[in-house]
């Protein structure tokens, strides 16, 4: 399964390999990204990996699609950071028709 995570089109740091300087750097510019999908996720003990991570992406696309500024990028582990090669933002989930969890 694939991991996502979102970050911001500004912030040079990978979160999969540099979270602490990927932290720091959303946190000083005010993004709190972290905080945005905690309030929008239900990762509960009780859930497997597997549900986490579904739970997870459901937030991330839900804060893209919802996302007036369009700062927000969803990432893999395999991408390339410090390039503009990003997994999807918003033009795409909107192509693909995401449907975002009516929880939300």
């Amino acid at each position: 399964m694939e991991e996502y995570r979102l970050t911001t089109i500004d912030n040079p740091f990978n979160p999969f390999t540099d979270w602490i300087n990927w932290l720091n750097y959303d946190m000083t510019h005010g993004y709190n990204t972290c905080g945005r999908i905690a309030r929008l996720t239900d990762n509960v003990s009780l859930m497997t990996d597997e549900e986490r991570y579904k739970d997870t992406e459901n937030a991330i696309d839900f804060i893209i699609l919802n996302d007036p500024t369009r700062i927000y990028r969803k990432v893999s582990r395999n991408d390339s950071f410090g390039s503009e090669k990003v997994v999807k933002d918003i033009e795409s989930l909107e192509k693909a028709n995401i449907e975002v969890s009516e929880s939300f």
